[in-house]
């Protein structure tokens, strides 16, 4: 028996030199597919339930309009009035013509032919300021207007 002793076997140390490569694979990945948002929020709303609903194609020709209740840096709501954003600043419905007129000429000859104004509107605003919009867009000349909604169905299923 004295002839077989055990050894007492090291478990042999983890090998780290990949380590430093997959971490910036997977960091280059991530900055290749994020999308930095570009507006900054500056009202909340909360957007309605459809049933017929399509993605909008061209993201380079789409302006995006959020109506709903300001908001302050931390997401806290300021007030209960109702507040129109187009970019990063508060526009009333007199000035949308003339914010529409300024992201027009941002687009380039291709995107304005082809220009869809984005409503985001909350789903407790009134349809007053709703037309209001409309009529400004009108006047404006952007007569591709669609509004975003969630789907009724899927957040259907999500809750049961």
């Amino acid at each position: 028996m004295s002839r077989f002793r055990r050894r007492k076997h090291e478990v042999p140390g983890l090998n780290l030199a990949s380590m430093p490569d997959l971490i910036f694979t997977v960091l280059f990945f991530f900055m290749i597919v994020t999308h930095m948002r570009q507006t900054e929020m500056k009202v909340r709303y909360v957007v309605p339930q459809g049933t017929e609903l399509e993605k909008t194609g061209h993201k380079g020709s789409v302006v995006y309009l959020y109506i709903g209740h300001p908001v302050d840096e931390e997401g806290n709501e300021t007030s209960d009035e109702t507040r129109i954003q187009i970019n990063n600043r508060y526009v009333s419905v007199h000035e949308i013509p003339g914010a529409i007129a300024q992201a027009r000429e941002e687009m380039s000859s291709e995107d304005r032919m082809r220009m869809t104004v984005s409503i985001h509107a909350d789903r407790n605003t009134d349809m007053g300021v709703i037309n209001d919009v409309k009529q400004a867009l009108r006047q404006a000349g952007a007569l591709y207007i669609n509004y975003s909604a969630t789907n009724k169905e899927k957040d259907k299923n999500s809750k049961q």
